[in-house]
Formats: C-alpha cells, structure tokens, sequence
C-alpha cells in the first residue's frame, strides 16, 4: 500500500506543479494501474450537451 501510495501521491504532485507554474496543462485525469506498472491519461473531452463536462471545462479555463 505504501508504494501505491507513493506513485499516486507524485503523480498529484506534478500535475499541481504543472498547474501552479504554468508549464504545461495538468492532465485531466490519470489512472495507475499497479498490475501492469502503466499511468494512462485520460484527454476525452466530453460530451457537447453534458452539463458537467461543461461546467468542468468553464472551470479549466481559469488561469493561476
């Protein structure tokens, strides 16, 4: 559990750093899986109509 840990916490980290320096844009979501050692990143945008992809990019456009 420690190690799981460890990797989700730094994959957080960096994505905050991303965020907070501007350097790149944080991902929007990424998913650990342990069992094969792999980080995917998740770049679907979301529906058009769907009130909360809306909403979530309205709050992705606001600058640090």
């Amino acid at each position: 559990v420690v190690t799981i840990n460890g990797v989700v916490a730094s994959l957080a980290c960096t994505e905050a750093l991303m965020f907070l320096t501007g350097l790149r844009e944080p991902a929007r979501q990424l998913t650990y899986l342990g069992h094969n050692s792999v980080v995917r990143k998740n770049s679907t945008e979301g529906r058009v109509d769907c009130l909360y992809c809306h909403q979530w990019r309205a709050t992705q456009s606001v600058t640090p």
